[in-house]
């Protein structure tokens, strides 16, 4: 979904997307909270979603790796429980965490 959209995928019987990939968050400074926007939208179209968490290696030296990945999943989470709330398409949808 960073240059397709969701319903262009849909459409072609794509299942699976792709989302929060480390060099988007980087390169395109895609925030946790977008993340969980685009996982959000994605499962209301009807796909399922690889959500990539992880930290930097900065971060990881740091010793946050467990706060860092926590705040991404609880970003991507928090949105699809209130999708799942929201529609009844997002019943059979699912969400693999990819680290």
């Amino acid at each position: 979904m960073g240059k397709r959209s969701a319903e262009m995928l849909a459409n072609l019987g794509v299942p699976w997307v792709i989302l929060g990939h480390s060099e988007r968050r980087a390169l395109l400074n895609e925030t946790n909270e977008f993340v969980g926007d685009k996982v959000a939208y994605a499962l209301s179209q009807g796909l399922k979603v690889i959500a990539c968490v992880g930290e930097t290696l900065e971060q990881r030296e740091a010793g946050t790796t467990m706060e860092v990945v926590a705040a991404q999943t609880k970003a991507i989470a928090g949105n699809y429980f209130k999708t799942k709330l929201a529609s009844t398409v997002c019943q059979k949808s699912k969400i693999l965490f990819y680290l």
